[in-house]
């Protein structure tokens, strides 16, 4: 069975039809949008969709709601008893903030509602989800961020 001038030729049953569409050989460019790129939606304010002086401020203030959570549940469990690790768990100044649920696929939610947590539980929040994550520590997450989101713009107040 050779391929060349002599290999036998098999013939079609139905003649290949012709396209009537011409092939795309490429696509115009889409136009780009009119105006400034959109940051964050329309209802929240500038200052609370990206606030770098918020995160800072849980950088340095505040404890992983979620260690707080620990070691509320094991002052509870202990009868009140001693509780030699007072905030071991969630010392000062370790935090990773951990933003609220996305905005779209891909992004994060505004800097307003973040909240403090540890490189730990921000990896198992990501993992498992912020409705389960709350449910397993018992807090809400939205008081929580609106709390700390508070007491932040007090203190800026003050200075």
């Amino acid at each position: 069975m050779g391929r060349g001038k002599d290999a036998p030729v098999i013939a079609r049953r139905t003649p290949l039809r012709r396209s009537s569409k011409p092939i795309a050989r490429g696509k115009r460019p889409r136009a780009r949008r009119p105006g400034k790129p959109r940051r964050g939606p329309a209802n929240i304010p500038a200052e609370e969709w990206r606030n770098p002086a918020y995160l800072q401020f849980l950088r340095e203030e505040g404890r992983c709601v979620a260690c707080l959570a620990e070691d509320f549940r094991e002052v509870l469990l202990s009868n009140f008893g001693q509780f030699s690790r007072k905030f071991s768990r969630a010392p000062r100044g370790v935090c990773d903030p951990m933003h609220g649920p996305p905005n779209g696929t891909s992004q994060k939610g505004p800097d307003s509602c973040a909240i403090p947590g540890c490189r730990e539980h921000h990896e198992e929040q990501t993992r498992i989800g912020w409705p389960a994550f709350e449910e397993k520590y018992h807090f809400s997450r939205e008081l929580e961020a609106r709390a700390y989101f508070a007491a932040f713009t007090l203190l800026q107040g003050e200075l």
